[in-house]
């Protein structure tokens, strides 16, 4: 680390808060990208509310990167998103002169190597807990809601950022089978989804509110439009209910690279289409491959 000094900085919940908002509607970066960073820096926040003191030193910042890696349970992924978000938040503090310099830049960001043992969801184990229901009262828009998002991202790799945007008019079914529009491309969605797509459709009706596909159904907030946060936990809660711990999104992401290709994908499209970059954990998804075939 870099001994040069720092002023304690000092700054009250209320006014962290305050300038995290300043800071997003500053930006000029696109919506899922601003929306990732302000729920990385919230967790900041949430953290910066529990400790007794916290000043806007390499110290402070140190013992919060610590808590990330060792106590928060987040995956490696989230974590370096969160560092890296709050980097460049303290980057945005020193340049309106709130803090002198950018304590992050002076910490070592230490963070262990992904694990390449990858864990994916087999056909009998989505079979069985999108038919989970104890009684019929269970089978409601939540329930289908709940086991339709996952499955869309896997059978037919559909983004986060889709997922909340779509409305119902961009569901539409022709000989029996079911088409989405998404960005003006019509997408027809895997055979496997019919029966669930058929129930979602009639609970979907039930809910009064916004014409987005997929809404709210609480109480407090019902028929409001879905949040990445929201489509996130129930991602979340999908993948523990098949009994797996560790990212919702590498799970479900590797599920649908092996099932959507039907001989095994190349390095170039691991890379380029779902976005993982390390050659080792690209060789380990290859080698993988005809196991998930054969399961």
């Amino acid at each position: 680390m870099i001994l040069d000094k720092f002023n304690k900085i000092e700054l009250s919940s209320d006014q962290l808060l305050d300038l995290i908002k300043k800071y997003i509607n500053d930006s000029t970066e696109k919506k899922s990208t601003l929306n990732a960073r302000e729920f990385a820096l919230i967790y900041f926040y949430n953290y910066h509310k529990e400790v007794s003191e916290f000043y806007f030193i390499p110290e402070n910042i140190r013992t919060y990167f610590d808590f990330l890696i060792n106590e928060s349970k987040l995956s490696n992924h989230t974590i370096r998103n969160y560092t890296s978000s709050l980097n460049l938040f303290c980057d945005y503090l020193a340049k309106c002169g709130v803090i002198d310099k950018n304590p992050v830049k002076r910490v070592k960001r230490v963070i262990k190597q992904d694990d390449v043992d990858l864990k994916y969801f087999t056909l009998e184990m989505l079979e069985d807990i999108c038919s989970s229901h104890k009684t019929d009262l269970e089978l409601n828009y939540r329930f289908y809601r709940d086991c339709m998002i996952p499955m869309l991202m896997i059978f037919n790799n559909i983004s986060e950022n889709d997922i909340i945007n779509l409305k119902i008019k961009d569901i539409s079914k022709e000989d029996r089978l079911f088409y989405l529009k998404i960005r003006d491309k019509k997408i027809k969605l895997d055979i496997q989804l019919i029966y669930l797509i058929s129930n979602f459709i009639n609970s979907r009706s039930s809910i009064e509110g916004e014409d987005y596909l997929f809404v709210t159904d609480s109480k407090k907030s019902r028929g409001k439009k879905l949040s990445l946060r929201n489509v996130r936990e129930i991602s979340k809660n999908f993948v523990i209910k098949c009994g797996f711990s560790g990212s919702p999104y590498r799970i479900i992401t590797t599920t649908s690279l092996f099932y959507n290709y039907k001989k095994t994908p190349t390095k170039k499209l691991i890379r380029e289409e779902y976005k993982i970059k390390s050659p080792k954990i690209i060789q380990r998804y290859i080698e993988e491959f005809p196991n998930f075939i054969g399961a």
